[in-house]
C-alpha cells in the first residue's frame, strides 16, 4: 500500500513538472490536424471496435464498412500532410521572394528546424533521455532499497 502510494505520487509529480504537450526534440506538431480528421480516426476506430466485437468476419458487411473507413481516414491524412506541405512551401517561397528574410527564418524554424540530441530536460547536468532514464532508475532503486536487510527478510 505504501509502495503504491509512492509511486502514485512520484507519477503525480512527473506529470506537474514536465510539459506532456511539447513534441519531441526533432518532431514537428501535426499542425495540419483538424476536425475532419479527428471524426474520421473516430469513425475507423469505431467500425474496428464493431467488427473485433462481432469475431473479426472476414466477408461481412461490418468487415467491409470498418476496411472503407480506414481507408477513407488514411487517404484523408495523406491529402492533409500533402496540402500542408505545398502550403508550407508556397508560404516559405513567397517569404523568400518577398525579400521578408526574418518571416522565412521565422517559418523555416517553425516547421523544419530539429534540435535533435538536445532534450528540454536537465537533471544533475545530464540532458541525453537515456541517461535520465537512467539516473532515475538507480535513484528509485536506491529510494525502494530497505533500510535494514534483517528486517526485510523477515517480512
Amino acid at each position: 500500500m505504501i509502495y503504491r502510494n509512492f509511486i502514485h505520487a512520484l507519477l503525480n509529480c512527473a506529470l506537474k513538472s514536465f510539459n506532456l504537450n511539447v513534441p519531441l526534440s526533432g518532431r514537428k506538431r501535426k499542425w495540419w490536424w483538424d476536425n475532419d480528421l479527428k471524426e474520421a480516426k473516430a469513425l475507423s476506430l469505431s467500425s474496428y471496435i464493431a467488427w473485433k466485437n462481432s469475431g473479426f468476419p472476414l466477408n461481412s458487411a461490418i468487415f467491409f464498412n470498418y476496411h472503407n473507413n480506414k481507408k477513407v481516414y488514411k487517404n484523408m491524412v495523406h491529402l492533409k500532410k500533402r496540402e500542408a506541405s505545398w502550403s508550407l512551401s508556397n508560404k516559405l517561397l513567397s517569404s523568400l521572394t518577398g525579400g521578408n528574410t526574418s518571416n522565412f527564418w521565422h517559418q523555416w524554424s517553425a516547421n523544419l528546424k530539429t534540435n535533435a540530441g538536445e532534450s528540454k530536460f536537465k537533471f544533475s547536468g545530464v540532458s541525453k533521455a537515456s541517461d535520465i532514464a537512467n539516473l532515475l532508475a538507480v535513484s528509485d532503486g536506491s529510494n525502494c532499497s530497505p533500510n535494514n536487510l534483517d528486517a526485510n527478510d523477515k517480512f
